[in-house]
């Protein structure tokens, strides 16, 4: 395994839940020294675990929760993903089927949004402006390097809720 590259993959099956629901959190990672998984604002250094595993989660609000992962180099990369927590009403989800990627390698984005104005879906950076989609879609990504996508929601009362996800391409 000297001289290659670690793997760290992580992912949620869901980022925008309703108070009460579950979403699932699995990382694989190898080739390095340690690896921590813990909710932002929590201390990491009692929350090592294996390398390969999963959690499932029921926050009260909207959560971060990272994984932190010490290299052979001892030098650290933290992955995190926020997971949304809505209250009950309008009916809002957004996916995406893998939170990391080699290069020239695809995602899916899906999106299930009910009883709003509006909705934009675009990279970061880009105009939201020009980017309107249906409630209810889904769109395929090439990305050429970490990028991260957003689902701008304009609510019925035109207040505006956005979305993050973000995709890490490596190699």
């Amino acid at each position: 395994m000297s001289g290659s590259q670690p793997i760290i993959e992580f992912s949620a099956d869901r980022t925008v839940l309703h108070p009460g629901e579950q979403a699932t959190l699995r990382w694989r990672v190898e080739g390095v020294k340690a690896v921590y998984f813990f909710r932002e604002g929590t201390g990491w250094q009692e929350h090592g675990v294996v390398g390969q595993g999963e959690r499932q989660v029921s926050p009260p609000q909207t959560t971060t929760y990272r994984l932190r992962v010490v290299k052979v180099d001892d030098s650290v990369e933290v992955h995190k993903i926020e997971i949304q927590v809505q209250p009950q009403g309008a009916s809002q989800t957004f996916a995406v089927d893998r939170t990391e990627i080699r290069r020239g390698e695809c995602v899916t984005f899906r999106w299930h949004v009910e009883g709003v104005k509006a909705v934009y879906f675009f990279p970061e950076g880009e105009r939201w402006q020009d980017h309107g989609v249906v409630g209810v879609g889904e769109q395929q990504v090439c990305p050429p390097r970490t990028m991260t996508h957003c689902l701008r929601v304009i609510k019925a009362d035109d207040s505006v809720e956005i979305h993050y996800l973000t995709v890490q391409v490596r190699g």
